[in-house]
């Protein structure tokens, strides 16, 4: 939904070649907003069968965001602009609308000797949260890849990815380089690639200052701590592979997630699900991600495969990651896999609840096959399972019985004497001791 403001601002003629700040107001998670303005700016005189326009009135206009940054500027040229965080008029940036006082700077360029009134209404639409699909582990040619950053974009967009981080090998694109693709979010990052272990850093194009390299662990904790303090969030990739597993150890390593499924299902990553769910066991609450580790086509690999669904406000690189860490997402083996959706009241994947004895799961699972197994899972195991008898859909509800934590799991027979593996792993919806 729509919602605007008006304001009127009166300049007078002693204010011409003058700068005058008209501040408003906007409210958290705005997706957009444009300014229109309106004022008299000519007048017509009769010159013999003809009428002569004349300007009589100039106002330039100007945006700077909250921080005191300029967001763009059109002079008198346009009488209508808008910004979000994807895309904006051009002389002005996208960028995430920030809540708080922005400011229009009006240029009294020209004044009539009896001063002018401008009208000025500012609109602005909320976000509202959706899911989206994107693959967070991908390489391009800057390291093994065999795809320019953006044949890659425009591949991921063919996939039906709604999202892709371009993760090189000690390798990161400036985030201006990036490429624009309709419908693709292109999120900067690397994958910091070392002897003892990988981790991708997302968000920014320069996580650390100087080199990758690292000689002593004390030296790549230092790279991490960095990353972080800049900004940077922290996967620790494909930690139970055996040849690249994460040899340092955790302890010490900042990070804000664990990619527990890379490229195609198999051993490794079952050991990854298990090594994350042991420290939600202990009480941890880290998110778990994935990503296709993506270099070229193949019968074992493919973009999107698995990818990361997001419930997220917006498609914008701060909203995408914050909702990741968040953990309110799910883990799909590709963009044409099973959609869920699990719920406690209002709490969604990641979310942390008071547990009671009214609490219920609702949980809903699309585009199942004939035979799938939905699972529900907590800290002691399977605590209830349905098999899919027929292609469709399945909802139900289940009754919380303590605190702890409560993930689904949708397992598949891709193939004749292929064992059943997973295609679907979500984020769970914790639950906290609260009042019983």
């Amino acid at each position: 939904m729509t919602e605007e403001r008006h304001i009127a601002v009166r300049i007078e003629k002693d204010q011409e070649g003058r700068y005058i700040s008209v501040p408003f107001d906007l409210p958290e998670r705005v997706a957009w907003f444009s300014v229109t303005y309106d004022y008299p700016h000519s007048e017509e005189h009769p010159d013999g069968d003809w009428k002569i326009s004349t300007t009589v009135n100039r106002i330039d206009l100007a945006l700077v965001n909250p921080d005191g940054e300029q967001a763009g500027s059109s002079g008198a040229v346009r009488r209508e602009v808008q910004i979000g965080g994807l895309a904006a008029t051009p002389g002005y940036r996208p960028q995430t609308i920030q809540a708080g006082r922005w400011t229009i700077v009006a240029g009294a360029y020209r004044i009539v000797p009896d001063g002018v009134t401008v009208h000025y209404t500012i609109r602005w639409e909320k976000k509202t949260r959706a899911w989206f699909l994107g693959d967070l582990h991908t390489h391009t040619v800057a390291s093994d890849g065999i795809l320019t950053a953006d044949e890659l974009a425009r591949h991921g967009r063919r996939h039906g990815l709604d999202f892709i981080a371009v993760t090189d090998h000690n390798n990161a694109l400036p985030a201006a380089a990036l490429p624009s693709v309709d419908g693709l979010t292109v999120i900067p990052g690397l994958e910091w690639t070392h002897y003892q272990g990988h981790a991708n850093m997302l968000g920014l194009d320069r996580p650390y200052t100087g080199s990758f390299h690292a000689n002593t662990r004390q030296e790549a904790v230092a790279h991490f701590t960095e990353a972080r303090a800049n900004g940077a969030v922290i996967v620790i990739n494909h930690p139970c592979d055996p040849l690249y597993k994460f040899a340092f150890g955790l302890e010490r390593f900042p990070y804000d997630m664990l990619e527990v499924w890379n490229g195609p299902m198999r051993e490794s990553n079952v050991r990854a699900i298990a090594f994350w769910h042991q420290k939600l066991v202990s009480g941890e609450k880290i998110a778990a991600c994935c990503g296709s580790d993506y270099h070229r086509d193949s019968i074992f690999q493919m973009l999107g495969g698995p990818c990361l669904a997001v419930l997220a406000w917006s498609r914008e690189v701060k909203d995408l990651l914050e909702a990741a860490v968040l953990g309110h997402s799910y883990l799909v083996y590709g963009p044409d896999g099973p959609r869920l959706t699990m719920t406690c009241g209002q709490a969604v994947l990641g979310d942390t609840v008071a547990w009671n004895r009214d609490c219920r799961l609702d949980l809903y699972a699309e585009r199942l096959q004939a035979g799938d197994s939905v699972r529900l899972i907590g800290p002691e195991g399977v605590l209830a399972a349905w098999q899919a008898e027929h292609a469709g859909s399945l909802k139900t509800s289940f009754a919380v019985t303590g605190p702890g934590f409560v993930r689904a799991e949708i397992h598949r027979v891709f193939a004749r004497e292929v064992p059943v593996l997973p295609a679907l792993v979500s984020n769970p919806i914790y639950f906290d001791r609260g009042d019983v």
